[in-house]
């Protein structure tokens, strides 16, 4: 199990994930803060970005806040 911190950026005008000098993963994605759509759309792309199912990453906190903890098993 691995404990990821990251910083989320709704209502990008593109999707992304990158790596920040402090270690941090900053994501940007074009999904809106509505209904849980940002945190589906976080997920999908750390799937894409680490290589693992979607099943296999949770948020451990910050549900609604751009500064994640997110667990990938």
């Amino acid at each position: 199990m691995k404990e990821v911190q990251i910083v989320v950026k709704t209502n990008a005008h593109n999707n992304s994930v990158s790596p920040q000098p402090d270690g941090v993963l900053k994501v940007t994605t074009i999904a809106k803060p509505i209904e849980g759509e940002a945190n589906k759309s976080v997920i999908k792309l750390l799937s894409k970005h680490f290589g693992v199912p979607k099943s296999r990453i949770s948020i451990k906190s910050g549900q609604n806040s751009h500064y994640k903890t997110i667990i990938i098993k």
